[in-house]
């Protein structure tokens, strides 16, 4: 399915297992990305979401990419059924969202891989789309409201303060 966003076209689909250096790769340099703009987010990130992680999302065909029209791999998402961030306010018909991330210069990936998860999840019968983010990146949580996900509650692991955030579909 191609899904077009600020003029740029680009195809979401799941992952494959040769998809995954290139996964590796735009963490890596979204890391980079906000380390030089000094945003607090994803220090040791590779600790808390090694490759093992986006191996089993790939083997359980939870993980999603985007592609552009060459066909280079330029954003992911992952998708689960539950999240321990959510303990205690576990919801049926949720899909929840998750490492979120797309190559600095693929504008507007990000954006096409949500809307293909609401349509995904629409036609799978979920009725919510969850995530968190950093509940102190103004910016980011900007990003998420413009999209329709509202903010209802603050989840703490570690040293990660997030907003949970919710959009109903």
């Amino acid at each position: 399915m191609i899904f077009q966003s600020m003029n740029h076209d680009y195809t979401v689909s799941a992952a494959l297992p040769t998809d995954l250096e290139a996964i590796l790769e735009i963490l890596r340099q979204r890391q980079q990305w906000l380390a030089e703009r000094h945003i607090v987010q994803w220090e040791g990130y590779e600790n808390f979401f090694p490759r093992s992680y986006f191996e089993g999302k790939l083997a359980e065909g939870k993980l999603l990419v985007a592609r552009d029209a060459s066909g280079t791999v330029c954003g992911l998402i992952a998708l689960a059924d539950q999240d321990p961030y959510w303990a205690g306010k576990e919801r049926p018909g949720a899909l929840y969202l998750h490492n979120l991330a797309s190559a600095p210069e693929a504008r507007g990936a990000g954006a096409v891989l949500l809307n293909y998860c609401q349509h995904w999840a629409q036609e799978h019968g979920y009725q919510v789309l969850r995530l968190d983010c950093r509940a102190d990146n103004q910016a980011l949580n900007e990003y998420y409201s413009a999209r329709g996900f509202r903010p209802v509650g603050f989840c703490t692991d570690r040293t990660h303060r997030g907003t949970l955030r919710e959009k109903e579909l």
